[in-house]
């Protein structure tokens, strides 16, 4: 008999292991146990859905290998609405800008993708960065799949007519009825992590040229950008029209509250929905008028 606010209940207990001591009936258990390791060596429980604080890049790549589909797809956090892997295909990505507040995660995530990609034998990349003079990328210059790596805003334009031209290559064999040139083809990604280095591409005709022919005609050939010193701030007509091109695609991540966004009017409904200030790793991926908030992963 038991008592519960103030009502009396009757109940039964079950003592699952024998033993008259308390000690005795550990030992059991501990058999129990090592038995059942033996029976199911292999296995494991699903985990219990949750948000972690700190979301690592080890804990990514031994829990969620099971979502990747595709060579390019690539788990950046977990979806905050069903505690889900949320995942990009970077093929299918064209133009990413990423934008938010200092220090809050914008660069981890290029980091983190890069030596993603690096690990993962069946995915080609060749990547192609232009930092800025902090240099928040300088850790990932060196491993393979990175092919140049620069601080000069000048060097932007040589880079986006080679890539352009090496698209070319590509689009006028898929012309020529060679089909499978994209399957042999490595996804280019090219990464412009200084506003120079924008300047530097919408100055020159013959880069900026290239550019729009990259994100139009060769949009599909294996190739994204991803401008990741994107200002959180009203894009101006007197703007790069870099800069304005980004803003009217509407395709971020966003670190930082939603209502601290300057760049994109988001719909009234988004705004409330995600009003509660981020933590730490959280961040915004907003497609035209969707917007998802998930945990990023913390590049090690």
């Amino acid at each position: 008999i038991i008592e519960k606010d103030k009502q009396h209940y009757e109940c039964q207990t079950y003592l699952a292991f024998e033993g008259e001591k308390e000690f005795e009936r550990v030992a059991q258990i501990k058999d129990f146990i090592a038995m059942a390791n033996s029976n199911y060596a292999g296995e494991k429980a699903n985990i219990i859905p949750v948000i972690p604080d700190l979301l690592t890049q080890q804990f990514v790549e031994q829990q969620f290998s099971f979502a990747i589909r595709n060579p390019y797809d690539l788990v950046i956090g977990l979806n905050y609405g069903n505690v889900s892997p949320f995942i990009l295909n970077l093929a299918n990505m064209k133009t990413l800008a990423i934008t938010g507040h200092e220090n809050s995660g914008r660069s981890n995530f290029i980091r983190y993708m890069l030596s993603t990609m690096q690990k993962r034998n069946e995915a080609t990349v060749d990547a192609y960065i232009i930092d800025n003079i902090e240099r928040k990328l300088n850790s990932v210059q060196d491993i393979s799949i990175v092919k140049s790596y620069s601080i000069l805003a000048d060097s932007a334009v040589n880079t986006i007519l080679n890539i352009e031209a090496e698209l070319k290559t590509r689009y006028e064999a898929l012309m020529n009825g060679e089909n499978d040139i994209l399957n042999k083809s490595n996804l280019i990604i090219f990464i412009i992590n200084n506003a120079d280095a924008i300047e530097s591409i919408s100055n020159d005709s013959k880069a900026f040229e290239a550019y729009k022919n990259i994100t139009g005609r060769y949009k599909n050939l294996n190739v994204c950008i991803i401008v990741g010193d994107y200002p959180n701030t009203n894009i101006s007509y007197a703007s790069p029209e870099i800069m304005r091109n980004l803003r009217d695609s509407r395709h971020f991540l966003y670190f930082d509250d939603i209502d601290s966004m300057k760049v994109l009017d988001l719909p009234l409904a988004i705004m409330r929905q995600f009003k509660k200030p981020i933590a730490a790793g959280d961040c915004y991926y907003i497609n035209d008028n969707d917007c998802w908030k998930f945990k990023s992963v913390l590049c090690k």
